[in-house]
This record gives structure tokens, sequence and C-alpha cells, in this order.
């Protein structure tokens, strides 16, 4: 098998695991999830990534975290979600302009601007709700509508708030 051939069979194995992963939080079995993702973030980042080359690989390690971090969130693990969803943001903020990473960072900033929100830091949602607003414009990706919705109610219940 060539190297190109054995790569493909450990991204679709990858994709696979991470699949499995997200099936499981889907039926609250959060534990198994966990295991999943976590065991193969672990082999994506075991693997070597060329530097500066976009390939099939680039950000499944923030996509990864964000499922994570999504598991984390449903478990009532908000610091631990948001550590998995900043690590993801960092990940895909160093690839400009690869659709799976604007993607991945669209859903990133929508997920900290909630958990933000849940826990009655409206500043910061705020700030994610902008920045997720901001990157909708910039790269075309994300739910502008909702994440513009979403910044304007909370926006109305801080002015309700002080009145």
């Amino acid at each position: 098998m060539q190297n190109n051939d054995s790569d493909d069979l450990l991204l679709k194995q990858a994709n696979y695991v991470a699949s499995l992963g997200e099936a499981f939080a889907m039926d609250k079995d959060y534990e198994s999830a966990r295991t999943l993702l976590s065991s193969v973030l672990v082999d994506i980042k075991k693997r070597e990534q060329p530097k500066n080359v976009v390939d099939k690989w680039t950000c499944l390690d923030a996509v990864v975290m964000l499922d994570l971090a999504q598991v984390e969130r449903q478990q009532g693990n908000v610091e631990k979600s948001q550590q998995w969803a900043e690590t993801g943001l960092q990940e895909t903020k160093k690839w400009k302009r690869v659709g799976a990473c604007d993607n991945c960072q669209a859903h990133l900033l929508s997920h900290l601007a909630h958990l933000s929100e849940s826990q009655d830091n409206v500043k910061e949602a705020l700030g994610y709700y902008s920045l997720a607003i901001k990157h909708f414009q910039d790269t075309g990706t994300g739910n502008m509508e909702q994440m513009d919705t979403a910044s304007r109610q909370l926006k109305q219940r801080l002015l309700e708030s002080t009145k």
C-alpha cells in the first residue's frame, strides 16, 4: 500500500471514530463519546501535519475539539467545555480561508457565546456573538441570522435589566 493510500485509510478511520463518538453523544452516552473523541484526537495529533500544507486532515483536530466541548457542556462541565472550544478556536485560526477551518471556527464562536450566556457573562457572550457575526461577514460561514438574533436578544435583556 502506498503512503498516500495509508494516509487516506487513517483519515477514514479517524472520521469514522469521530462520527461514532458523535453518535454516542447524541445517545447521551457521554463517557463513550468522550473516550472515542479523545482517542481520535490523540491519533490526529500523532500524525505529522506538513507545515503550511492544507490537506484533508486540516482542522480535523479542531472539529473533534468542538465535539468534546459539546460533550462537556452536556455534562455540565462548563470550564472543560470552554477549554476545548478555546483550544479548537486557536487551531482554526492557524488556517486562513480554509473552508473546514472557517466553518469550525463559526461553530466554536457560537458555542463560546452560548456558554458565556449560560453563565450570565453577558459582555463576554456579546463579544463572541460579535466575533461570530464578523467571521460570517468575512468568510460566509456560520449562521449569521441566528447569531444576530441571539446578540440582539441578549442586548435587549441587558437593557431591560438596567432599568
